[in-house]
């Protein structure tokens, strides 16, 4: 349409004097040069899109969609080239006052209001509209506390911030609440209030600051439904996860509601709205300098609207729909654009990742399936390389993500592929990311990579920050690492004892992760046998929590609330396949089917981070466990080529990100008995080689041995020189398991195991295999445990313990539902984990082990353990000790007396007559 020129020149003559009055401000980063043309003016079209207001307008994926208003309103998509709208979806219920953010191929709603004025209800639950199979859906609940709607939402770092809104419709409720919800896992956690209460704004994210403008703390109750407009700005920092106010030199120059705002590179695009001064919405536009905190004047819009939003597509901002007065009407039925080149395409020049928070790296490409001809698994390749600003390089894969979110979607089919890193030193960071395209591009060498061109490419700056507040465990310490024969932590130099669960090994064959199902019922000798259901551990839905994640709206209660009941008794370790397909449960694979092994599951296999994740928040280790004895022969025959190593390259690009988590090559690794066609040393060598040369993250790798002394002495020699760095120990005879780890640390010390430190040994089987841990009903001290395979490994050096259920045991290692019946268990490991943790780990020395005590010592500490002796006598130097008795059942302890030496001598030691009855740990410091 045609515009009058007096615009033009009013516009131009304030720019002038707005520029002249600016002129001492920063002009490094100054608004794009239009001196040699007219300044831009917005273009007014009618429009074909459904009236409406209170809508939400996002730009996804190159296309603009208009989502909901009051009433039923149509989802519909702007087609460009023919300035036309095309109704894609139709919601059931009513959705309005929301601000929509596209992430990850989805489009989410969630802050959004039901229902007629003014008594409006909050929606319980975040929706997830996919443009590409036209469905919406409601992925998590938003918990009962924190629902509210007309809030701001904005995307940061891959997970959603929800700010401010109204509790109780238009009638009131304002709050200044603010939120963080994880897409993927469903994870809840509220943060701190902002300075000001507000609702009916639009939060805008620029580099590592969230900005709120505008909106009003609504009260129609009290007849203040448009007047309370908020002029002052908050910003949330994520670096340094607070909040300020802006000077009031920043507050908005024409305070409003129901406005749309955007980011154009360092500035913020504010419009329109509604507010108690003019009947008319308002048609100001303003952009506000986050580098200068000042406001600077735009073109305003041909027509005042507000309850619409922003959009922008390649160098366009538009507005659509919308009201033409404060209320609700009339609905428009023009669009509205205006050319914004010059300005920067991305708001954010640097993303913030706190330390210990996992950095996600997104590409786009084609559109495939799982089961497509060209296989997304095989053909295509992400090859991510990260550079940080000390000269630290590292190279990751990526891998095929679907849509992105396929965890709650439950896809097969998108264009995303995503890599994972962690990184473990802060500062400035750079990663180049390309999508490869070709025949087994997977397994192509770097040199060939060289000569290929990329079907696409993206690259970004990001910097890691400081330590966000209540990071878990493994957040906290960084990488899990080996040193000296213990797990340990470069980051913070903390050595650490692992302590949890060995069973059931079929822990991932979880009735409500997908596509999980049993191939076949069979059970043999010397295996536990697979139970007629797929695990639900339905008594611990009860320990679920609002927050914790889920996928799919309501799926995964009983094995999430199953990882807390174990971290609230303090076990930090789950042991489980991740292939059992010939094995004994026969539930567990990472594929599409049982009998297919170049197919991935993408839904199931972003199901088992869901829950990995929550493992690493509730800090517990990922004892990840690559294949049952059975299966050692089923991918190439044993040896690393084609299959496995497809296997190993999903399980590393997939999951190796995590800060917790040890690769076990595999279980009752070699020929048995039970199993007597297995691999052989050369094949164990190249599947730790791979794992070393393709896991960018460098987890530890381990081996899980067989039981008898005799397997171990046939089966270990010929490792010393392989990349395994520590054994995961099944023991037969439980007395033994000291004498066998102390054998074996020796032994691999003295051939120079991990440059002289040994192997890390963890006790994480114990015999006999029928047997193991027995419930707390059948054995309520478990007495030969405590004793030989905890107190006595740990005293002899090992790592940690898991406890194994046994194969004919109720509550056993394949049908185990409930961890309570072993809680007493759970208790005693807990008491001996602690007392280890505060020990000088790589000072510890056994001593003696047998004939009723194990006795051991740190160069300032000597540790013996009577069961079930009350006397001992220890030869002492001179010197000044305490003396101190320990019940490791019950933690009870006992400071008995301060003892001067004054010449080296034999003492005897007697317990105290009230702790006689039981077993206990003799401690004497040397002060």
């Amino acid at each position: 349409m045609a515009h009058r020129p007096h615009i033009f020149a009013v516009f131009l003559v304030f720019n002038l004097l707005l520029v002249s009055a600016c002129s001492d401000t920063h002009r490094s980063t100054a608004l794009p040069d239009k001196s040699d043309t007219l300044p831009p003016v917005w273009t007014l079209e009618q429009s074909n899109h459904s009236v409406r207001h209170e809508a939400g307008l996002v730009a996804h994926n190159n296309k603009m969609f208009l989502l909901g208003g009051r009433g039923e309103r149509p989802f519909e998509v702007y087609d460009v080239a023919s300035n036309t709208w095309q109704t894609v979806f139709a919601p059931r219920e009513e959705l309005h006052h929301f601000q929509p953010v596209s992430l990850n191929g989805l489009i989410y709603i969630m802050g959004a209001l039901t229902g007629p004025w003014p008594d409006e209800e909050a929606v319980a639950q975040v929706l997830t509209y996919n443009p590409d199979t036209q469905t919406l859906l409601a992925s998590h609940a938003i918990p009962d506390a924190r629902k509210r709607g007309a809030a701001g939402l904005v995307a940061y770092q891959n997970e959603l911030y929800m700010l401010g809104g109204l509790t109780n419709g238009h009638m009131g409720g304002s709050v200044p609440w603010f939120d963080k919800y994880n897409p993927n896992t469903g994870a809840w956690h509220r943060l701190p209030d902002a300075p000001t209460a507000r609702d009916h704004f639009q939060a805008v994210v620029i580099g590592h600051k969230l900005y709120a403008v505008g909106g009003r703390q609504t009260s129609h109750a009290t007849g203040e439904g448009m007047s309370l407009t908020q002029a002052q700005i908050d910003v949330y920092d994520f670096n340094s996860h607070t909040w300020e106010t802006l000077p009031q030199s920043s507050n908005l120059p024409i305070p409003r509601a129901g406005n749309m705002a955007i980011a154009l590179g360092q500035y913020i695009m504010f419009g329109g709205g509604e507010s108690a001064l003019q009947a008319d919405a308002h048609n100001e536009v303003s952009l506000f300098d986050t580098q200068t905190s000042r406001w600077r004047s735009f073109a305003t819009l041909q027509q005042g609207r507000h309850g619409s939003g922003f959009a922008r597509l390649n160098n366009t901002v538009y507005t659509v729909s919308g009201s033409g007065k404060a209320g609700g009407e009339p609905e428009l039925e023009s669009l509205e654009s205006i050319d914004v080149s010059g300005f920067e395409d991305s708001a954010v020049e640097h993303t913030l990742v706190s330390f210990g928070q996992a950095m996600e790296i997104n590409i786009e490409g084609p559109q495939v399936s799982e089961l497509d001809t060209t296989n997304p698994f095989t053909d295509y390749l992400m090859q991510v390389e990260l550079s940080h600003n000390s000269g630290q390089t590292l190279s990751l894969q990526g891998y095929f993500a679907a849509d992105g979110n396929a965890a709650n979607t439950g896809a097969d089919t998108g264009n995303l592929w995503q890599a994972k890193f962690t990184a473990q030193r802060s500062g400035d960071w750079h990663y180049r990311a390309a999508l490869y395209q070709g025949n087994d591009v997977v397994f192509a060498d770097k040199s060939t990579l060289a000569k290929m061109t990329p079907i696409a490419e993206t690259q970004a700056n990001f910097v890691v920050g400081d330590l966000a507040p209540n990071a878990s465990f493994f957040a906290k310490n960084g990488q899990i690492s080996i040193h000296k024969g213990y797990f340990f932590f470069p980051h913070t130099q903390r050595y650490w004892i692992k302590a949890g669960s060995n069973s059931p090994e079929n822990f991932l064959a979880y009735h409500e992760v997908d596509a999980t199902y049993r191939a076949s019922q069979q059970a043999r000798e010397g295996e536990a046998k697979a139970p007629d259901f797929i695990h639900e551990f339905a008594p611990h839905v009860k320990d679920w929590r609002e927050g914790d994640p889920l996928w799919q709206g309501t799926k995964g209660k009983g094995i999430i609330g199953a990882i807390n009941y174990m971290a609230d008794t303090g076990m930090q370790a789950q042991y489980f396949l991740s292939m059992n397909i010939d094995g004994d449960g026969r539930d567990v694979w990472p594929y599409t089917s049982h009998d297919e092994f170049e197919r991935f599951d993408v839904s199931k296999l972003a199901q088992w981070d869901v829950i990995f994740k929550h493992m690493q928040n509730r800090d517990m280790l990922i004892h990840l466990v690559t294949q049952e004895t059975e299966n050692e022969l089923l991918l190439d025959n044993g040896n690393t080529e084609r299959l496995r190593k497809l296997y190993y390259r999903e399980l590393i690009t997939r999951f190796g990100y995590h800060n917790g988590l040890i690769w076990n090559l595999g279980e009752e690794n070699g020929p048995a008995e039970w199993s007597p066609q297995g691999q052989t040393s050369e094949q164990r060598i190249a599947m730790s080689a791979y794992f070393a040369n393709n896991d960018a993250h460098g987890n530890p790798i381990f081996l899980h041995t067989l039981p008898s002394p005799h397997d171990k002495d046939n089966v270990l020699p010929d490792l010393y020189e392989s990349d395994i760095q520590g054994l995961s120990f099944q023991v037969d005879d439980r007395t033994q398991a000291p004498h066998e780890i102390h054998k074996w640390r020796q032994l691999s010390k003295e051939n120079n195991v991990n440059g002289g430190d040994g192997w890390v040994i963890t006790m994480d089987e114990i015999g006999m295999w029928q047997i193991g841990a027995k419930v707390d009903g059948d054995d309520p001290t478990h007495d030969s445990l405590r004793r030989h395979a905890l107190w006595g490994s740990l005293m002899a050096g090992a790592s940690g313990v898991e406890w194994y259920f046994g194969a004919h045991q109720p509550h056993n290692d394949l049908s185990s539902e409930d961890f309570r019946v072993r809680e007493n268990l759970w208790k005693q490991t807990r008491i001996a984990a602690n007392f280890f943790s505060s020990l000088a780990l790589t000072e510890l020395e056994l001593i003696a082990d047998g004939q009723g005590l194990y006795h051991a010592k740190t160069n300032t500490i000597q540790i013996v353990y009577l069961a079930p002796l009350t006397k001992v006598e220890l030869a002492l130097v001179k010197g000044n000790y305490e003396i101190s008795w320990l019940n490791p059942i019950n933690a009870a302890l006992m400071h008995q007396a301060d003892l001067n030496i004054e010449t080296d001598a034999v003492q005897a030691f007697e317990a105290p007559g009230t702790l006689a009855s039981t077993d206990l740990v003799l401690i004497i410091t040397k002060l």
